[in-house]
C-alpha cells in the first residue's frame, strides 16, 4: 500500500509560531482551504506596510450618486409639500435634524434646529413615484440627471 505524504502548505507556521491547521480549525476554515489563509496573510501585510492597516481590507469609498446639496432641496422643499407626507402635530415628536452623516444640523445661535416629524401616510413606493414622476405631474425636476435617468432609488429615498 502506497502512502502519500501529508500536504507541506497545511503544516507550515506562521509567524506567531502557530501551525497554519490549527489556525484554519480555530476559525472553522476547511482543512485544504489554505489559499484562503495565504491571502489573509498578503493583505494584512499590504496593508501594515502602506499605514492603512483595515484588518478585513482596504474600506471602500462611500459612492454617491446624489450630492447633500441635492438631497438638502428634497428634504426642505419637496418632502414637506409631498401628497403622502404628512408631519405630526405633538411638541413630544420633534426631532433634531441631521445632514446625510448624521452630523446634527445647529442654527445661527448653535442651537440644534428642532423640526416635527414626517411620515409617510400612503407608503414609502408611492412617494418615491411622486418624487421620480415629471415635474407636471408634481414630481421632482432634482430626481432626474441631464439625461432623464432616475438617480434617486426607493432605497436611497429611504436612507436619506
Amino acid at each position: 500500500m502506497v502512502q502519500t505524504p501529508p500536504r507541506d502548505n497545511t503544516m507550515r507556521k506562521s509567524n506567531d509560531g502557530l501551525l497554519d491547521r490549527k489556525v484554519m480549525r480555530a476559525l472553522g476554515v476547511p482543512a485544504g482551504s489554505t489559499h484562503l489563509l495565504k491571502q489573509a496573510r498578503k493583505n494584512r501585510s499590504d496593508a501594515m506596510s502602506s499605514n492603512d492597516y483595515r484588518f478585513l481590507g482596504k474600506v471602500q469609498k462611500k459612492r454617491l450618486k446624489v450630492s447633500e446639496e441635492t438631497w438638502n432641496k428634497i428634504r426642505e422643499n419637496f418632502i414637506p409639500t409631498c401628497k403622502y407626507v404628512k408631519d405630526i402635530p405633538s411638541v413630544n415628536e420633534q426631532i433634531i435634524k441631521r445632514d446625510m452623516f448624521q452630523k446634527i444640523k445647529r442654527d445661527n445661535k448653535n442651537e440644534p434646529i428642532r423640526t416635527r416629524k414626517m411620515v409617510i401616510w400612503d407608503g414609502l413606493r408611492e412617494a418615491h413615484n411622486l418624487v421620480i414622476d415629471s415635474e407636471e405631474n408634481g414630481g421632482c425636476a432634482l430626481a432626474r440627471d441631464n439625461e432623464g435617468r432616475v438617480i434617486i432609488s426607493c432605497t436611497a429615498l429611504r436612507r436619506y
